[in-house]
């Protein structure tokens, strides 16, 4: 579990591996899960991760994200340097790492 001061928005979306998981503030993206084969597990997981979260239909900048991700999952390698990110409730080793 992390601790954001900020709303939290999640959503879900389907990749070739399964349905993966998405989570956002209005400063950038704060989490993500890789697929699973079902969808009761990955939210399970991301309101762990974020209780307070959310289920929102996600803004462009967010959809152009996970379509990135897709085509990543898909073996396309895609360059993440340019997403915004916001860590302020990650806990530091995760954020390290």
């Amino acid at each position: 579990m992390t601790d954001f001061r900020e709303e939290i928005h999640y959503y879900l979306f389907d990749t070739d591996l399964g349905l993966a998981a998405i989570a956002w503030t209005k400063n950038g993206i704060c989490g993500h899960l890789l697929p699973d084969s079902d969808a009761g597990p990955t939210e399970t997981r991301i309101m762990k991760m974020f209780p307070s979260a959310k289920k929102t239909e996600p803004p462009l900048e967010v959809v152009m994200i996970t379509r990135r991700i897709c085509k990543h999952l898909q073996g396309n390698v895609q360059d993440f340097s340019n997403v915004r990110l916001t860590l302020g409730g990650t806990p530091i080793f995760q954020a390290v790492v």
